[in-house]
């Protein structure tokens, strides 16, 4: 996206896709940027967040040489915040599981399918 912000004109992520929170956070600037119709550089990024990031975002930049591959990385992207979200929700399916000694109901049961 650093190397071509149209990429964020057709984008199908919200930004809870990124595990890091700084990824989240660089990311909600480009979509803030993007939207007020600024451009989406690593000055104006690290001017909406924090300078401290202007080296990140410059040593990020260096990363994709090429936005060819740029659908796939999406879509990888993707299938690891799912299986992140999947690992969350059979934590808390384990938890609750153990956790009351009362049987379960079948709408309790429906709602975990």
């Amino acid at each position: 996206i650093l190397n071509d912000s149209d990429l964020l004109l057709d984008i199908d992520l919200t930004g809870k896709e990124f595990y890091s929170k700084d990824h989240r956070l660089i990311f909600s600037a480009m979509i803030w940027l993007r939207d007020e119709r600024k451009a989406i550089d690593t000055i104006t990024i690290s001017n909406r967040i924090w300078l401290k990031y202007q080296e990140y975002l410059l040593e990020l930049s260096y990363y994709l040489l090429t936005t060819s591959w740029f659908n796939t990385y999406v879509e990888d992207l993707k299938n690891l915040y799912y299986r992140r979200q999947i690992i969350v929700y059979s934590d808390d399916l384990k938890i609750k599981s153990t956790a009351n000694s009362e049987n379960v109901t079948d709408a309790e049961f429906e709602e975990v399918k």
